[in-house]
């Protein structure tokens, strides 16, 4: 019965013009409500998702970054090992000092010591003195241990001046020359 009421009702609204004009207006607004505000929720979902997306590949390419600045320096130190390095820490010292011309300053090379680091590499470390260097000629010093063709690490160093001349430098450095296995022994 109730329904038979309802029925007549909407077909008295679509009998008159200006109801049914207003009727068909409020059923198109209605529709479009119903269409639209998904639309807006998913649009707000995808955003925050395309941000999520964004800030996972600023990180990737942090690590990308980081990745080929290690890349970088892994193929260098491998460079860098070369049959010249099985010479000795003592002879390399020499070659480099000799380079420079200040081989007369070193005044000991000492603490000689041999240790075996995980992947089959060798650690050899030695302590140097070398009394009254110039400022100009420490830098050498150290671009020359940087940019040697074997991998050399500074562990310490102490910088002293001179009793005899202020201007002058002593230094006591500790260098550690590393050994890596050959590619065919692995």
């Amino acid at each position: 019965m109730k329904q038979n009421r309802y029925l007549t009702k909407l077909q008295d609204l679509f009998r008159d013009k200006q109801l049914r004009s207003t009727a068909v207006l409020g059923l198109v607004l209605a529709s479009l409500i119903i269409l639209i505000v998904p639309v807006f929720i998913f649009q707000r979902s995808l955003k925050d998702s395309l941000e999520l997306h964004k800030q996972k590949y600023l990180e990737l390419i942090a690590i990308s970054k980081d990745y080929i600045q290690l890349k970088g320096r892994t193929e260098t130190a491998e460079k860098k090992q070369s049959p010249a390095a099985k010479a000795g820490i003592t002879n390399i010292f020499n070659d480099i000092f000799t380079s420079l011309g200040i081989k007369g300053k070193v005044k000991s090379i000492t603490g000689i010591s041999n240790r075996q680091l995980p992947g089959n590499i060798t650690e050899e470390s030695a302590e140097i003195y070398i009394e009254k260097v110039t400022m100009n000629e420490m830098i050498n010093i150290f671009y020359k241990i940087e940019t040697s063709h074997v991998i050399l690490s500074v562990k310490k160093a102490s910088i002293k001046k001179s009793f005899e001349k202020p201007e002058l430098l002593d230094l006591k450095i500790t260098l550690a020359l590393f050994n890596l296995p050959h590619k065919e022994q692995q």
